[in-house]
């Protein structure tokens, strides 16, 4: 893929989050670049199964370089969409949108909650733009749309994606634990009572402490898995709870060591609202 400046880099960006106007002289030029990369995301469109071959047992190692190149032909072919559509060719810009909707299923589909986040960031950039230009369409092509939208992989789910993580970095840590020889020093920024508790820890308390990390995991996504009426009193139940722990100030506070260092900050429930052009008339 060619490699964007900085300034390059935005243009995508904002050429796809405009509303209005036609795309520039220069914009144009830079999409033009990236024929190459963009037919093979088509091809790519056509694989029923996408196998990115992630090394999940690294943990917290495992790189993701897939994700920001995502990112990248996201843009430029969703901004190659607009061009079409201001050209009258609807039939170029559907296939410069359904690509990226696959693109974002497939990195969707990996059990790490960043994969999750790009993978709906890039569904609802491609969804965007078919809203945008619905009227464009016609009904042969909607219906055409709906039917190809139903046969992309089914998406996956946040708290899929939280406890598949949860697993991976937990198997991961568990091996940490069994082959370093210092175990995880007390971080600089505890206080002495905290560093003093850390002192006192066994290897079996580092290995509890792995277990309840996991099972903490699992709770997050069961509770990222409720309605979402449910969801904002269980999670800060939950929450608390960390706080609390954080003090070690009773023995069990001890269990939940590398849950108040590790867990992910999911914060109060953020939904994605996607507006489906499946469900458009």
């Amino acid at each position: 893929m060619p490699k964007l400046t900085d300034e390059e880099d935005a243009a995508p960006k904002q050429g796809i989050s405009e509303k209005t106007g036609q795309v520039s002289k220069e914009v144009r030029e830079l999409v033009f670049n990236f024929e190459e990369p963009l037919r093979y995301l088509q091809r790519a469109s056509e694989v029923e199964t996408c196998d990115w071959r992630l090394d999940l047992p690294a943990g917290p190692e495992l790189t993701l370089p897939h994700l920001q190149k995502a990112m990248e032909l996201r843009s430029i072919a969703l901004l190659r969409a607009r061009i079409h559509f201001e050209n009258d060719d609807s039939h170029g810009a559907l296939a410069d949108t359904l690509a990226p909707l696959k693109l974002a299923r497939d990195c969707g589909a990996s059990p790490l909650i960043i994969s999750y986040i790009i993978g709906m960031t890039i569904d609802k950039s491609a969804t965007e733009v078919l809203l945008d230009n619905w009227g464009e369409l016609d009904a042969d092509q909607r219906s055409g749309l709906r039917a190809a939208i139903t046969e992309l992989p089914e998406e996956n789910s946040f708290d899929a994606a939280i406890g598949g993580e949860g697993k991976s970095f937990c198997a991961w840590l568990l091996k940490e634990l069994w082959t370093s020889p210092t175990l995880i020093p007390a971080a600089p920024r505890d206080s002495p009572k905290r560093t003093l508790a850390l002192s006192k820890f066994k290897k079996t308390d580092f290995i509890k402490s792995r277990d309840q990390l996991d099972r903490d995991y699992q709770t997050v996504a069961g509770i990222a898995g409720l309605p979402r009426e449910e969801q904002t009193k269980r999670l800060a139940d939950f929450e608390a709870k960390l706080q609390s722990a954080r003090k070690l100030e009773k023995p069990e506070d001890a269990t939940r060591y590398f849950s108040t260092q590790y867990m992910p900050n999911i914060g109060p429930p953020t939904y994605v609202e996607s507006c489906n052009p499946s469900s458009e008339g």
